[in-house]
């Protein structure tokens, strides 16, 4: 299923009972497509919402429960898609951030649209407006 914002990933040397903790804290707010706990300990989660009022809440709820569960000298990530935009979340022990990914550099030779795809479609939205506008 498509949602507007995706949090996927696998977090390791993870136990049961935060597993089933976390899961709790995941169904009360996000739909779980896959949400496996693996006999070698990987949590393999793939979960959306359609609400982004609902990323604060993640952040503070569910990004520093996990963050509170890695051991020390352990470290994990996720990948959080926000629409067409995308995160990586580093967590070591009780710490956490949330890095988003840059826009990549187009080549010098790269003459096509523009990398961004909001911006394209802000354009194309617009220019279809201008012309909405002068036919009216």
């Amino acid at each position: 299923m498509s949602y507007v914002c995706n949090l996927f990933g696998e977090l390791t040397n993870i136990s049961l009972e935060d597993v089933t903790a976390l899961k709790d804290r995941f169904k009360r707010h996000m739909h779980l497509d896959t949400f496996e706990h693996k006999k070698d300990q990987i949590l393999v989660i793939d979960a959306g919402f359609n609400n982004r009022r609902k990323i604060g809440w993640l952040e503070k709820f569910v990004y520093q429960y996990i963050a509170d569960t890695i051991p020390l000298g352990r470290f994990e990530k996720l990948y959080f898609r926000e629409g067409t935009f995308f995160s990586c979340i580093f967590f070591g022990h009780k710490q956490f951030e949330i890095i988003r990914y840059n826009e990549p550099e187009r080549p010098e030779w790269w003459q096509g649209e523009s990398i961004s795809y909001i911006h394209a479609l802000k354009d194309r939205i617009m220019e279809l407006l201008r012309k909405g506008a002068v036919l009216d």
